[in-house]
């Protein structure tokens, strides 16, 4: 019996930060700090769920920067 793996279930820190979109081992573990959703299971390593990422982001990035852009020098 062959079973198919679904699309949406991560299962390595690395397939988690390409999802992401190559984000570095500092940015993971910011992310994770800040309450994104990804779970490590020892021998397991970690895992992610992408309707999970995909929410965590939508909440992350649904803030006002004003106050940090007034902060950062011109491009």
């Amino acid at each position: 019996m062959t079973v198919k793996r679904s699309d949406k279930i991560l299962v390595s820190k690395e397939e988690i930060k390409v999802y992401l979109g190559n984000v570095s081992d500092r940015a993971f573990r910011r992310y994770v700090e800040q309450g994104m959703p990804a779970r490590y299971d020892d021998g397991a390593g970690w895992m992610a769920h992408t309707d999970n990422l995909d929410k965590f982001f939508q909440m992350y990035t649904g803030v006002n920067s004003a106050q940090v852009i007034r902060k950062l020098p011109d491009d």
